[in-house]
């Protein structure tokens, strides 16, 4: 018990931990930063029409128009370059209207030659991403839209032959799928999704799901711009690490990461965020051909353009890029400063009214090899050059011809103004153009505030590589204790940041600083994806910065590090110091693995029933408790799952077999070494906590669930209350109606429908059994608290001598001598040798020739000695003598004593547990004083002649060991003979009510260590109905499993009953309609049945299942249906059919069940007189 406890604690403490991991994720995001954008008129949808209508009517096409625009629109008019957007799951085709208002008001703004003509699809607002057969007919009905679209423009001088494809969620998926599947790639030569799952579905509910992404082909897309633009860690449904194809050239950025947002955005934030849509639109207009007014034919200039607007924007213009790799002639007015500091700031608060030009010298001298400068609040594109400085003016040198390098520079992240960082290696660009002589920027005339900040320093003085803290270091470990004046940027290498749940706090604190206000920016960038987030600290915000991964470090990067890029304030000097944050790793944890758990706590279930078939071979059904704790170790089950994992992990063996899920782990670059183990406990503890949720629901929710199922039935049948109570209680009696019912919608409607009715009504099922067994238990404990009232009365008046009776013992030759002359009490013995004294009861038997009277019994009686050794049984079974003596005056104080008797023996109740296979030689000997050898007793089983078998006292102990003194040799005389059949009679009947219900299979010797201490009720003759309610609630979860799994099957039917009232494809009939048969036997029949056949076996299929659960179905959750489906249709057929064990004793057992049932009390009617 205390191992047991001890796991299930390791347990909770690990699931403990999950939902503190749970609570980080949802909450760990920062401020939320993105501003809504908005119509400046009314927008309008407008219609078109579709060839594929007829065949897909709950599909629509429209197009989107505002204002004046919105006439062109109804009149089918369109001379704009065609822009198409799909929505994701459960997405409406209003969706659009963010991203076409942006772009229209762009165009009118701007009076740009061209603009973009925006349409979207009406997809009935459904859960694609749950149901995967929808998927199929949205991308038909997508592929006659983006044709039908190109239709709309056939009477135009220059009609386009490409549509732009956005696609949203699951939109995103469409698109892609249609892309590899044409054969004329230009027909899309731009293609953006958005929080699109593009390398698998987060969750496969289903085989069309994992089908549809298998079936994107790996077909080169170099002729198409693919942008995947994820929402970063606000978004909790589709994670970043998904949103990329390794497989195809797709460029995967997260919204931090784009220039001018740098900020994060959930699953739906990503299509109205206006930082994200303005620079999607900018990115657009970009990729136009002036010339054509079209989507540019070339590739680079695309590529470049979304590169320009989403990953690295230096403030310029796309268009002009080829200007820049030509000189420049420079504007010689203004005054030309040349500062030799290596560091230095300008700042100039009321702004400039000449030009001005900051010249930086390259040379050779040690510490001024790189250069970084900040322009904070500057508003001029082109702003820093570098050139010759041969010209003399006055006092200082100038230079008349520059090379750009504006180009080069980024626009840095920032809380607070606008800042341009420009960062180069003086020492490379004087080997590629040795005739340079110095670095440049200059200042416009303005009255804005403007600052400059310059800092030269060595190659590694601004770098810093660095070992992370362990996971359980709660140290901060300093990397910095004190940064150089001035100093203006510097960058942390971390080679150990590879994996996606590793979670650190960085910590920037200020600790000098000359002005109140300061800006320092911190961006965690790596190599391997367009990735970056940013955090802030200022004089108002001071928080540490989460040093964290979107999406682990690729095989094949491995010497490639992430890199921490600090751009300081340089009016402040800066302690640097790093923590690891336990919390935040569980956070990470939690929000990769939580879709992995449900197959884990399938295994932990089926894990448990397996357990509870073991039981069944000891006669009883064990406690969901009890079935956990012993039953879901996860010694062998994780060991199987490790070796076979593995296995098909091969490139070969995925050929033949099914994917491992473990392969998609690899390719995510999720898994790690502890991640089966944790999961796996986690499920533990998680099922635990719903078992004692479940136990509490079924009694205190049995009222509010019967109510609510009398409106519902109430409200469906258009029954009043009473009739639908009527009607309910009918259903509860005869369940085989309520499974052909089911059978019936399965095959009708849904499967999935049969299975949450089925779910509904097994619960209530189970709370009527529930209710039975509480009054039970309820009856019993009123009982004991009877007899112990009784007992006590008796133990006062224990002082009296005449009311008592004792049991005298002679010596085995008087023994003999009574029985001859009696014919009352016998024994029955083999002369067998022990190896050790043994403890026994002697067995007490009626004879059929019994005919002495009571005078001859009084007198017999009055025979025995004063002095003798009286016996008593006690809870251990062991024999305790006291010496005593008491006169015996009569036959009726015989008889009303051997009553007493009988409740004494209730009183200390026997603890039996065993096997009737084994009845007969478990049974121990009589030992006799001063006997050389032992006598065996060969066990009789209960006859109607009222005979009793003789029990071990050993065989009734209930402690699993035996001290020497409990071994010890015990002497004794024989009992006292009863002339009449009356009073032995009574006896019998007294020691079958202390026999428990569960000892149907006969009985052991305690010696054994196989006894079970699962159980709380193991002297409550409540067999029958623990063993049903235990049974049943174990497959009711997993049947709530299956329900689980297939609710999206049942919201795409309803959703769609209006169309049809069947769900076609249905992949939800199988489950459905096989479960609602096994209802049929498993609500008719009482199960669960012992002594049946082939138990290891079955016990090794339950295994298995549990096995392939975690190997196949912890990602690709629809097989997990089937694997349950099996296991309960193969549960309910073996409880059916299976025989029972062979073996002598069976037909006994039943008939002792026959006859203990027939002395039970009728609980039935005293529920209905006490209600």
């Amino acid at each position: 018990m205390k191992q047991t406890g001890g796991f299930i604690l390791i347990c909770l403490v690990i699931t403990f931990g999950y939902f503190i991991g749970v609570l980080r994720f949802l909450t760990d995001y920062g401020e939320d930063m993105c501003e809504m954008t908005y119509m400046f008129e009314y927008p309008q949808y407008v219609k078109i029409s579709n060839k594929a209508d007829k065949q897909f009517k709950k599909y629509g096409l429209y197009a989107y128009s505002e204002g004046r625009i919105t006439e062109k629109t109804r009149n089918m008019y369109f001379d704009g370059i065609p822009v198409l957007f799909i929505p994701g799951n459960k997405g409406s085709h209003k969706q659009v209207r963010s991203l076409s208002s942006v772009a229209l008001r762009k165009w009118l703004n701007s009076r740009l030659p061209f603009h973009f003509d925006y349409f979207t699809v009406d997809l009935n607002d459904e859960y694609s991403g749950l149901y995967g057969p929808l998927l199929y007919d949205q991308q038909q009905y997508v592929n006659a839209s983006l044709f039908r679209i190109l239709e709309l423009y056939q009477n135009q001088k220059n009609p386009p032959r490409s549509v732009v494809l956005i696609g949203h969620s699951m939109g995103g998926a469409i698109a892609l799928k249609l892309l590899s599947e044409m054969s004329d790639h230009t027909l899309v030569p731009i293609l953006i999704t958005l929080a699109s799952p593009l390398r698998r579905a987060p969750i496969m509910m289903d085989y069309h799901a994992e089908k549809f992404f298998s079936e994107i082909l790996n077909k080169n897309l170099d002729t198409t711009t693919v942008i995947s633009i994820g929402g970063g860690y606000r978004d909790i449904v589709i994670p970043p690490f998904l949103i990329g194809n390794k497989e195809k050239d797709i460029s995967n950025i997260v919204t931090s990461n784009i220039p001018m947002s740098w900020t994060e955005s959930n699953h739906v934030q990503v299509l109205w965020c206006k930082q994200v849509v303005m620079a999607l639109n900018r990115a657009l207009f970009d990729s136009v051909d002036i010339n054509t007014r079209q989507i540019s034919s070339n590739f680079t200039h695309r590529n470049m353009a979304f590169k320009h607007n989403l990953i690295h924007h230096s403030g310029t213009k796309v268009r002009n890029r080829e200007n820049y790799f030509k000189p420049v002639q420079l504007n010689q007015k203004g005054q030309w400063i040349e500062n030799l500091r290596k560091q230095y700031s300008v700042e100039r608060p009321t702004g400039s009214n000449q030009i001005h030009w900051y010249m930086v010298s390259i040379t050779d001298v040690p510490g001024y090899e790189k250069l970084s400068v900040l322009a904070v609040s500057m508003d001029i594109v082109d702003w820093v050059f570098a050139c010759n400085a041969y010209i003399i003016k006055g006092s200082s040198r100038i230079c008349r011809e520059a090379l750009h390098m504006t180009h080069k520079s980024e626009i840095a992240p920032s809380a607070k103004y606008k800042r341009r960082f420009f960062n180069i290696n003086l020492k490379d660009l004087k080997k590629e153009h040795p005739d340079l002589t110095h670095i440049v920027f200059r200042s416009l005339p303005t009255d804005d505030p403007l600052e400059y900040h310059v800092d030269i320093h060595g190659a590694d003085q601004r770098s810093l590589t660095i070992q992370l803290p362990s996971w359980f270091s709660f140290k901060s470990q300093v990397i910095l204790e004190k940064t150089p004046e001035r100093a203006l940027k510097y960058e942390i290498i971390i080679a150990q940041l590879n994996h996606i749940i590793q979670y650190y706090k960085l910590f920037l604190e200020p600790l000098e600083c000359s002005k109140s206000e300061h800006h320092a920016s911190i961006t965690l960038t790596v190599p391997w994806s367009s990735e970056n987030y940013h955090g802030f600290v200022t004089n108002n915000v001071k928080k540490p910065f989460n040093v964290r991964l979107f999406s682990s470090k690729p095989s094949a990067l491995q010497n490639s590090s992430a890199v921490i890029k600090l751009i300081l304030d340089p009016s402040c000097t800066y302690r640097i110091s790093i923590r690891s944050s336990i919390f935040g790793t569980l956070g990470q944890i939690a929000r990769t693995y939580s879709p992995l758990l449900l197959a884990n706590i399938a295994a932990v279930a089926l894990m448990s029933l397996r357990y509870q078939f073991k039981s069944l071979e000891e006669g009883y059904c064990s406690i969901p408790f009890a079935a956990i704790q012993e039953g879901a170790k996860p010694y062998y089950v994780l060991t199987a799952y490790k070796i076979m994992s593995r296995l098909l992990s091969w490139s070969i063996l995925p050929r033949f077999f099914l994917k491992s899920d473990y392969l998609y782990m690899l390719d995510d670059g999720t898994d790690f070494f502890l991640l089966p183990l944790l999961l796996y406990l986690c499920s533990v503890g998680i099922l635990w906590m719903l078992t004692v949720a479940f136990s509490i629901s079924l009694v205190a929710l049995e009222s509010t669930i019967h109510k609510l199922s009398l409106k519902l039935l109430a409200a469906t049948v258009s029954f009043n209350m009473a009739w639908s109570d009527y009607f309910l209680s009918y259903l509860q009696k005869l369940p085989v109606v309520v499974a052909l019912t089911l059978i019936c919608l399965s095959m009708g409607a849904c499967g999935g429908l049969a299975l949450c009715l089925g779910a509904g009504f097994y619960f209530l099922k189970l709370t009527q059994m529930s209710q039975d067994f509480v009054e039970e238990v309820v009856w019993f404990f009123v009982k004991q608290l009877g007899r112990k009232c009784k007992a006590f009365f008796k133990k006062r008046s224990s002082n009296n001598p005449d009311a008592q009776v004792i049991v005298a013992s002679t010596s085995r030759a008087n023994f003999e001598t009574s029985r001859h002359t009696h014919g009352q009490i016998e024994t029955n013995s083999d002369n067998s040798q022990q190896d050790e004294p043994t403890e026994n009861v002697l067995e007490l038997r009626s004879s059929d020739n019994t005919t002495e009277d009571s005078e001859n019994e009084e007198n017999s009686l009055e025979m025995v000695d004063k002095e003798v050794m009286t016996e008593k049984i006690n809870k251990s079974g062991r024999i305790i003598r006291r010496s005593d003596l008491s006169p015996v005056k009569s036959r009726k104080n015989v008889n009303k004593e051997m009553e007493g008797d009988g409740d004494k023996m209730n009183e200390k109740e026997f603890e039996i547990i065993g096997d009737d296979k084994h009845a007969d030689e478990n049974l121990e000997q009589n030992q006799w004083e001063g006997a050389e050898e032992n006598d065996r007793e060969d066990s009789e089983k209960i006859k109607n002649t009222g005979e009793l078998k003789v029990i071990n006292a050993t065989d009734c102990d209930d402690t699993n060991s035996k001290t020497e003194d409990d071994r010890e040799e015990k002497h004794g005389k024989n009992a006292l003979e009863e002339n009449t059949e009356t009073a032995t009679q009574q006896l019998v009947k007294k020691c079958k009510k202390i026999i428990p219900n569960r000892t149907r299979r006969g009985f052991r010797s305690n010696s054994d260590n196989k006894k079970p201490e699962d159980l709380s009720f193991e002297d409550l003759d409540l067999s029958s109905s623990y063993n049903a309610i235990f049974f049943h609630s174990t497959i009711f979860f997993l049947w709530c499993i299956v329900t689980i799994i297939n609710i999206p099957a049942v919201l795409t039917w309803a959703h769609n009953f209006r169309y049809t009232t069947a769900l076609i494809p249905d992949d939800s009939f199988i489950p459905g309609f096989a479960l609602s048969v096994c209802a049929l036997v498993l609500w008719q029949f009482d199960f669960p049945k012992t002594n049946r056949k082939w138990m290891n076996e079955m016990e090794t299929f339950i295994m298995i299942m549990a096995v392939l659960s975690l190997v196949f179905a912890t990602i690709s959750i629809y097989r997990l249906n089937y694997l349950l489906t099996l296991t309960i249709i193969v549960v309910t057929f073996y409880q059916l059919l299976a025989p029972k064990v062979d073996g002598p004793g069976t037909d006994e057992d039943d008939k002792f069940d026959k006859s203990k049932a027939s002395e039970k009390p009728d609980y039935s009617d005293l529920k209905t007189k006490m209600e």
